[in-house]
């Protein structure tokens, strides 16, 4: 967006009090284009809001180019080159000729040669005019002009085609006058030639309104300057659709996954099925619960497939422990039966005795031993003895409890094996699971073996029972995974489906909730847009209807209003206007003529823009279906256009350079006519006085046509002269007064005889025709009464006086008369 359209947007939205929040960024990141505005609505916002310095408005006018000459060869009706010379500067030119003489040639080649297209062509079935371009009489093919550039000078435009080129296939050139070539480009007319352009074609005049309501809308606005307005806005509108098409598609491929959860959930009961609808069947979607599910979770959302996990898992203890604990068990047992001949506990009483009579040796020394008197000696070889018997029966004693206690051990270590059958077993066999019955009474069976009364018959239990429980546990873990499987076929392939969905849905759900900003910055942007578009818009509107105050003359069509309206496919141009004070459709109103001059309305202001480099307009046959009141109000819309442009207007009508006449107005006016051979030439056009005088010049200078034939034709075109001369000071006297255009041409055919009519032209009054002779002596004195009264007579018979003479006479007394206006 370029900086003063920028500046505008801060400007406002500093003016704004509503102007808060993430919206605000998203208004500034359209501004700088669409990079910009996708990161922002990925979250990458700017700090703080740019406070831009004013950038230098730009003012005043381009250099203009004003056009000298059209060159065209070998295009369309134009074979051998042929040059319209044209007076570079304001002013208006009309260029006239019969259908057919080439005169639009003209205007299409200048056209093509500076926007290689022309409008005329385009939409148009089986391409005829594109496939007739080049003219059947010649060969090569060129258009060229000239341009005279303020401040610049001269510089010429080519456009060159080689021998059986096609229409695309031509070369483009400009070169400054006194420069070497550069290619068209160069120039810097491309935006300008869409934005200003100047050629306005009778058929483009005619489908201006009618043909693409947003053609024109799209022809007057770029001239606004706001195009970046729209862009930007139309990236947030893309944004925002973006979004609502991701949402609508997510949300129409959920049906059928809802469909397919609701249908696994009554087949199946299947509990992660059941949690994953529940998440997703709101109207807000709950994507981490759903997630949750989908994402290895989902057990925990079915009770029955988390415990099925479980019991996939059940296996008897390791037969290698259970093996060790029963091997454990027997060595035990024949540790103890080794030991079973000594009596520990007698042992270790006796080791007690022993003790305590050493202990009285100690305190009474050798004596009798005081339980048996003295039967027993106590001395060093009793107490010597003594000592080895309590190492011997300690030594008994310790084996014996190392055996008992290897026992205890291993039957513990028996015992821990023999665990309770686990709790998630017992639900398995509520369920009703296949095998888990069976493996419950197995596991329960191997339990029961605690309760063996030996530990030789806890050993056995181990071996024997450990191959049952083993083989019904494996039996319930192949029924468990079948389980599984049969479960998880179906819930699977259904899970990765909302799995790759969620990966959608994240996204979706985050652009649905950008869509209130982007929607509010698409608001602001479209009302900003609106405002500057009326403001900018308003002096281009108002010229419009200046200009069709002028050309509506009689109409009682009144033009109210013009306003661009609508955005993307609903913009058009909104044209008010009223039938006698009646509000109306402009296109269901007005006539072909009137819609063609309203076209021309809303043209010239665009042309006319200080902004646009060209100082031209090309305007071809905009008098056709306009009504000669209407010509009249063309003549002065295009005369108060040439007081800045050079407005040139090929025409094959009469009545434009007949109006441009009568009214008064300054115009050139270049005939254009063709001979055989498609050879085009060009000359200053004649008016009709002129036109007579010169028939009846050239017909007294012809030498080969006979005397009494000259004297009856050549009053007559000097009469016909007079006659013209009266009814073009009557026109432009009456319409200038604004006289209806109608009425002044009734008035004039009402005036059958040459004294009528001179009658009229001399005192603005009919029925004045006794007074004619004297009043053209005392005006213009005795030769032109004498013109007069020969020309009146001699068209009815021979004139015998002289004719070079007879024509001068009436040139001086046309011209005369014309001086009376």
């Amino acid at each position: 967006m370029d900086a003063v359209l920028k500046q505008l947007v801060l400007e406002r939205l500093d003016a704004d009090e509503d102007a808060d929040g993430a919206w605000v960024w998203l208004v500034l990141a359209a501004c700088e284009g669409r990079q910009d505005l996708e990161k922002s609505l990925g979250g990458d916002l700017p700090r703080k809001r740019p406070r831009s310095p004013v950038p230098p408005r730009v003012t005043g006018e381009p250099p203009g180019a004003y056009l000298r000459s059209i060159t065209v060869e070998g295009f369309r009706g134009i074979g051998p080159a042929s040059t319209l010379t044209l007076t570079s500067g304001p002013g208006l030119t009309l260029v006239v000729g019969r259908n057919g003489s080439g005169k639009s040639s003209f205007a299409e080649a200048l056209e093509f040669l500076l926007t290689g297209r022309t409008r005329r062509w385009e939409g148009r079935a089986g391409n005829v005019l594109r496939d007739g371009w080049r003219n059947l009489h010649h060969g090569t093919a060129t258009i060229s002009a000239e341009f005279e550039v303020e401040g610049e000078g001269a510089s010429t435009v080519t456009r060159v085609w080689k021998a059986d080129a096609e229409l695309e296939a031509s070369v483009a050139t400009w070169q400054p006058h006194g420069k070497p070539r550069k290619p068209l480009a160069s120039l810097g007319w491309d935006e300008a030639l869409s934005v200003y352009r100047p050629f306005l074609p009778y058929s483009e005049l005619g489908d201006l309104l009618t043909d693409k309501p947003h053609a024109l809308h799209d022809a007057l606005s770029t001239v606004l300057g706001l195009e970046d307005l729209g862009a930007a806005q139309e990236l947030l509108r893309e944004a925002r659709l973006q979004r609502e098409r991701q949402h609508r598609d997510v949300a129409a491929a959920l049906d059928p996954l809802l469909d397919r959860l609701d249908q696994l959930v009554r087949e199946a009961d299947d509990g992660r099925a059941r949690e994953c609808h529940a998440a997703l069947s709101d109207r807000t979607w709950d994507l981490a619960r759903a997630a949750a599910v989908v994402e290895g979770g989902g057990d925990a959302a079915d009770p029955l497939v988390s415990l099925l996990r479980q019991g996939q898992g059940l296996a008897p203890p390791p037969r290698a422990q259970v093996e060790l604990a029963a091997n454990e068990l027997e060595a035990a047992l024949r540790e103890v039966a080794r030991t079973q001949t000594t009596d520990a506990g007698r042992a270790r009483e006796l080791i007690a005795l022993l003790q305590q009579a050493l202990t009285v040796h100690d305190h009474t020394g050798d004596g009798p031993c005081p339980v048996c008197g003295t039967r027993e000696q106590l001395d060093a070889a009793w107490r010597e003895r003594t000592e080895r018997e309590i190492a011997r029966l300690r030594a008994e004693a310790s084996a014996a409890d190392r055996a008992h206690a290897r026992l205890a051990q291993a039957t513990r270590a028996a015992e821990q094996v023999l665990a309770a059958p686990p709790a998630v077993l017992t639900r398995l066999a509520a369920e009703g699971v296949t095998d888990a019955r069976e493996a419950l009474d197995a596991w329960q069976r191997w339990r029961d073996g605690i309760e063996r009364s030996s530990p030789a018959a806890l050993a056995t239990h181990l071996r024997e029972a450990y191959d049952p429980l083993s083989e019904a546990l494996a039996a319930l873990g192949e029924s468990v995974s079948r389980e599984l499987k049969r479960r998880d076929d179906r819930w699977l392939p259904l899970a990765a489906d909302v799995r790759e969905w969620l990966a959608t849905a994240r996204d979706a759900v985050h652009g649905k909730e950008q869509l209130a900003d982007l929607k509010k910055a698409e608001a602001w942007f479209k009302e900003t847009q609106a405002d500057l578009r009326a403001e900018r818009f308003a002096p281009i509107a108002e010229q419009a209807k200046a200009i069709w105050q002028t050309l509506r003359q009689n109409s009682n069509v009144e033009l109210e209003s013009i306003a661009l309206e609508g955005s993307a496919t609903r913009r058009r141009v909104a044209l008010d206007v009223t039938v006698d004070g009646v509000e109306g459709a402009a296109l269901g109103v007005m006539s072909q003529g009137e819609l063609n001059a309203l076209a021309l309305c809303l043209f010239m202001p665009r042309a006319s823009l200080p902004q646009s480099p060209f100082r031209f307009m090309v305007i071809d046959d905009p008098v056709q279906s306009m009504d000669p009141a209407r010509v009249d109000g063309l003549a002065r819309a295009l005369h108060q256009a040439s007081r800045t442009r050079q407005v040139i207007v090929f025409t094959h009508d009469e009545r434009l350079p007949d109006a441009v006449r009568h009214l008064g107005l300054p115009a050139r006016v270049i005939q254009v006519t063709r001979r055989p051979g498609s050879i085009v030439e060009t000359r200053p056009a004649l008016t009709p006085v002129e036109g007579y005088l010169k028939d009846a010049h050239d017909l007294v200078r012809t030498n080969d046509l006979p005397d009494h034939v000259k004297r009856r034709v050549v009053p007559g075109f000097c009469r016909s002269a007079i006659e013209a001369a009266c009814a073009d000071l009557v026109r432009s006297r009456r319409l200038r007064r604004g006289e209806p255009h109608a009425d002044v041409e009734r008035l004039i055919e009402r005036q059958k005889r040459l004294n009528a009519l001179m009658g009229l032209a001399l005192f603005d009054e009919e029925q004045r025709e006794a007074e004619v002779l004297r009043s053209i002596d005392n005006r213009f004195g005795k030769p032109a009464v004498g013109a007069f009264k020969a020309c009146n007579d001699g068209a009815h018979g021979d004139f015998d006086g002289d004719l070079e003479a007879l024509v001068a006479d009436t040139r001086r007394l046309t011209q005369q008369v014309l001086a009376l206006s």
